[in-house]
């Protein structure tokens, strides 16, 4: 069985070079499913792996992390039965989502219940799992201070609604147009990182309280203006990029550092982790579609290379193909 599939090489230097193939479905191995998609999420983790080097002499990959379709076969120790909705994620060292059929490991995918269309658990997986994986990292948030640094991204903003459904007095950081969307997602303010007393806004709003936590979803090294506001005993959680030493020197405020690798369940499967996702995102899955609907935006297969090179150049949108249309 062929299937057609956008493909980069070792030599690929930008996603409007992806090449179209016509693959053949190999063998299932025995926790893996095939997967007809209906809908494929383009991620920023996408076109950041399309580039030289990444890999090696001849190899040909396909694209993409993020689909939800239908499933066609099952290996033999896959729980997924055939026939089944699913939304998925893929390792980026393997054959990824942007094909007409993916083959996926079963252990990361989910349930995607009758009423929810492909299109919206297909963008809500990468942003969602990592939103989801962050909040694991902490103790509870209940009554805490915390900051989401870039919180106009999708996974700033998802994390604002579950930190705030989680109780916690949230702080955002991010630019103007995003202001009354987190407001009605439960931040207690929104500051704005265009203005230049950031700091003082931010010190502002926490009054005399200090940040129990503070999650960077945009640069490692650009949150380090926030540390003053830093309690003694608390984190740093980052997921663009990852800080190698703690700012703060012994016998001083005594910080956690945490970062967020969401490939690195691919490399080491965890039953206990993929289980704690499993159920978080099906909740996520009931909540979380209303957040990332006014952001999406809709293209055909064959726009995947355009829309990639799109969202590489910064362009604010979160791109899904349709394979298939929805009821």
């Amino acid at each position: 069985m062929l299937y057609r599939a956008w493909t980069f090489n070792a030599s690929t230097t930008e996603p409007t070079e992806l090449i179209q193939h016509h693959l053949t479905v190999k063998a299932l191995g025995d926790y893996e499913l095939l997967v007809e998609n209906h809908a494929i999420a383009l991620n920023p983790v996408d076109w950041k792996i399309i580039r030289p080097g990444f890999l090696e002499g001849s190899a040909v990959q396909v694209a993409g992390v993020d689909g939800a379709g239908i499933v066609l076969a099952a290996g033999k120790l896959a729980k997924t039965a055939v026939g089944s909705r699913i939304a998925y994620h893929q390792s980026i060292r393997g054959n990824g989502s942007y094909g007409e059929m993916a083959i996926v490991d079963s252990r990361l995918s989910w349930p995607v219940p009758a009423h929810i269309r492909f299109s919206d658990a297909a963008a809500l997986v990468c942003p969602g799992l990592t939103a989801l994986q962050s909040l694991q990292k902490l103790p509870s948030m209940q009554q805490q201070c915390v900051l989401v640094h870039g919180a106009g991204t999708l996974v700033g903003t998802l994390l604002v609604q579950l930190l705030a459904a989680a109780g916690a007095r949230v702080i955002a950081v991010a630019s103007s147009r995003h202001q009354e969307h987190l407001l009605k997602l439960g931040a207690l303010g929104v500051v704005n990182y265009q203005q230049q007393q950031v700091l003082a806004d931010t010190q502002a709003l926490l009054g005399e309280h200090k940040l129990t936590a503070l999650f960077d979803c945009i640069d490692a090294e650009k949150v380090a203006a926030f540390y003053p506001l830093l309690d003694v005993n608390s984190h740093v959680i980052t997921i663009q990029g990852r800080l190698t030493n703690n700012p703060f020197p012994a016998f001083d405020k005594a910080i956690s550092l945490h970062e967020v690798a969401l490939n690195t369940l691919h490399r080491y499967p965890s039953a206990g982790q993929i289980t704690a996702l499993q159920t978080e995102f099906a909740k996520l899955l009931q909540c979380g579609v209303s957040t990332v609907e006014p952001r999406l935006q809709t293209i055909s297969f064959a726009e995947i290379p355009q829309s990639l090179q799109k969202l590489k150049q910064g362009q604010y949108a979160k791109y899904v193909a349709i394979l298939k249309a929805e009821q």
